[in-house]
């Protein structure tokens, strides 16, 4: 790690123009052996790609597990995930603490700002992101525990695997409808039913389901004022 010096720290400052992330992340990049003067991105978006990009291969995957399980990330769920022991675990995750990606405590991972997150998740190419919602889904699938289905709806809807998000959106509905939260039960709804494909067997059947969970949903909205 680079100890950087005052003329250093007044470029990132100059370069960051006065926003406290981006001046950051400069200085993490910084850290790493670049001049700040001439070998830093332009843009924190840019910074952040870079900074990912020269992370070892195992940090990489960890950090773009945890950006497609959602955050606060459980350990045990990554660690099944990427076939990790705790020790392999316990060592990626305070390098990836130590760079500045994440902060750790008893709930799991979490990215320490949302624009790491997001840059994280969008460099994972299209295949792989599904790959990892669909594995990800099969892991809370097997929990003892089920988590909220519209967690589920969203892995299988980024797998690809609309059939079962469709099922778990009308689930999500029903459980909302069923606590009085009728908002959220619109919002569950309209995302089954925008997955719908006229064509495919089910479509039908799943259009029905998901069209009387709405009604009766917009109902106790307009009736009784729910949430």
């Amino acid at each position: 790690t680079r100890k950087l010096d005052g003329a250093a720290m007044e470029t990132l400052v100059e370069r960051s123009a006065d926003n406290p992330f981006f001046l950051e992340e400069l200085a993490y990049a910084s850290k790493s052996g670049n001049d700040p003067a001439t070998d830093v991105p332009g843009s924190v978006q840019a910074v952040i790609e870079s900074r990912i990009a020269g992370l070892a291969p195992q940090g990489r995957a960890l950090l773009y597990a945890i950006a497609v399980i959602g955050t606060p990330a459980p350990t045990p769920l990554f660690s099944a995930l990427l076939k990790l022991d705790p020790g392999a675990v316990e060592s990626r995750l305070k390098q990836l603490t130590t760079a500045g990606f994440l902060t750790v405590d008893e709930d799991g991972a979490t990215f320490r700002h949302m624009l790491l997150h997001e840059t994280a998740y969008a460099m994972l190419s299209p295949d792989d992101r599904a790959n990892l919602h669909g594995e990800v889904a099969l892991l809370l699938e097997a929990e003892h525990e089920l988590p909220l289905p519209e967690i589920l709806a969203w892995h299988w809807q980024e797998a690809g695997e609309k059939d079962r998000a469709i099922g778990y959106w009308t689930k999500a509905s029903n459980a909302a409808l069923y606590r009085a939260a009728g908002r959220a039960a619109i919002s569950f709804a309209q995302k089954g039913l925008d997955l719908i494909e006229p064509t495919r067997p089910d479509s039908a059947r799943q259009e029905q389901n998901l069209q009387l969970s709405l009604a009766a949903a917009l109902m106790t909205r307009l009736g009784y004022g729910a949430d």
